[in-house]
C-alpha cells in the first residue's frame, strides 16, 4: 500500500518526466545490533536499511522505491524500478545508472519499455550482445560517441541530489525496530518527499492533481 501511495503522489507529474535516474542509499537506525567479539568484548553496529529509487530528472519526483533490509546488490533492483515506473503511468524514454547496474538483462529491460539506457561499460566489457541487441547498440554508442554518451549520463547526478534532499528534509536516521516498520518508515519518507515536490510543481508548473481538483468546492452559479 505504501508503494502505491508513493506512485500516486508522483503520477500528477508524469507529463513533465520522460528521463529517469537510478541509484540507492542506506539509512541507519538510531538503535544498534550487538555482536560478541571474544578478544575485545561486545561491539555494536548500526542497523541499515537500503532504499533503491528511480527519479525523474526534471522534477526529482520518485515514482518507485524498493526497500531492502539485508545488504543486497543494486543491479537486481533495476528491473523492478524501471517496470514499476512505467506501470505507475510514466513514459520512459531514457534511463541513467552507474556501472553497478550494468548487465545485458538490465539493458534489455530498459529497451523493453522503450527507453534508451545510459549505463557506462566496464573496461573489460565487450560488444557481444548474447541475445540482447540493445547491448550492442549502446556499446557502440559508448565507444564511438563518448562525448554524447557522457553528456546524457551526467543527468544521473539528479538522483544523487534527490537522495541528499530526502535526507536533508526528513533526516538520515530511522527510529523503527521491527523489519516491517523499517520498510514502512522508509517508504513514508519517500511519500512525504514526493508531496513536497508535488506542492512545488503546483506553483512552478501549475499542476493540479486530480485528488486536489476533486476536493475543491464547486463555484456557485
Amino acid at each position: 500500500m505504501r508503494s502505491a501511495l508513493v506512485a500516486q503522489a508522483a503520477l500528477p507529474l508524469a507529463a513533465l518526466e520522460e528521463s529517469f535516474a537510478v541509484d540507492s542509499s542506506g539509512l541507519r537506525a538510531t538503535s544498534f545490533g550487538a555482536y560478541c567479539q571474544e578478544a575485545h568484548g561486545p561491539s555494536r553496529k548500526n542497523i541499515w536499511v537500503k532504499a533503491h529509487i528511480i527519479v525523474g530528472v526534471r522534477t526529482h519526483v520518485i515514482p518507485k522505491a524498493i526497500v531492502t533490509l539485508a545488504p543486497e546488490g543494486d543491479a537486481p533492483q533495476f528491473p523492478g524500478l524501471v517496470r514499476g515506473t512505467v506501470a505507475a503511468g510514466f513514459v520512459m524514454k531514457e534511463v541513467y545508472a552507474d556501472k553497478g547496474y550494468l548487465s545485458r538483462e538490465n539493458l534489455g529491460v530498459a529497451a523493453s519499455v522503450g527507453a534508451t539506457p545510459y549505463i557506462p561499460f566496464k573496461s573489460n566489457s565487450i560488444g557481444t550482445p548474447e541475445g540482447y541487441p540493445i547491448w550492442r547498440r549502446v556499446y557502440d554508442l559508448f565507444q564511438t560517441e563518448r562525448e554524447l554518451f557522457e553528456a546524457r549520463y551526467h543527468l544521473r547526478s539528479n538522483v544523487e541530489a534527490t537522495i541528499g534532499a530526502v535526507k536533508t528534509k526528513l533526516g538520515e536516521t530511522r527510529r523503527s525496530r521491527d523489519p516491517v516498520a523499517r520498510t514502512n518508515e522508509m517508504l513514508c519518507k519517500v511519500l512525504a518527499y514526493n508531496l513536497t515536490v508535488l506542492v512545488h510543481e503546483m506553483f512552478e508548473h501549475h499542476v493540479v492533481p486530480d485528488f486536489v481538483r476533486a476536493a475543491r468546492p464547486k463555484a456557485s452559479a
